[in-house]
């Protein structure tokens, strides 16, 4: 006897205009949002995210604190290898 399941109970379906990215993708999506966004946007975004203005932003303030804690390391690596090579 066999049944047939509906195709959402056995595999997880995405939701409509949502993408899983291949993990080789992601550094060149992380490189594009790095090139393409002054480091001052990507402040004011993670204070924006981060307050207490959007009730419902909880699932991007890790996303937002870690890529703000990426750009602040990257930039104090730059400007030890500035210091080094003077």
């Amino acid at each position: 006897m066999s049944f047939k399941y509906p195709v959402e109970r056995l595999h997880a379906v995405e939701p409509r205009g949502f993408a899983s990215a291949i993990s080789m993708e992601l550094p060149q999506m992380l490189d594009r949002i790095l090139e393409g966004n002054q480091i001052s946007t990507i402040y004011r975004t993670a204070d924006l995210i981060l307050g207490e203005n959007f009730p419902y932003a909880d699932k991007h303030r890790s996303a937002i604190r870690w890529l703000r804690d990426l750009v602040e390391q990257g930039l104090a690596h730059q400007s030890l290898e500035r210091h080094q090579s003077a």
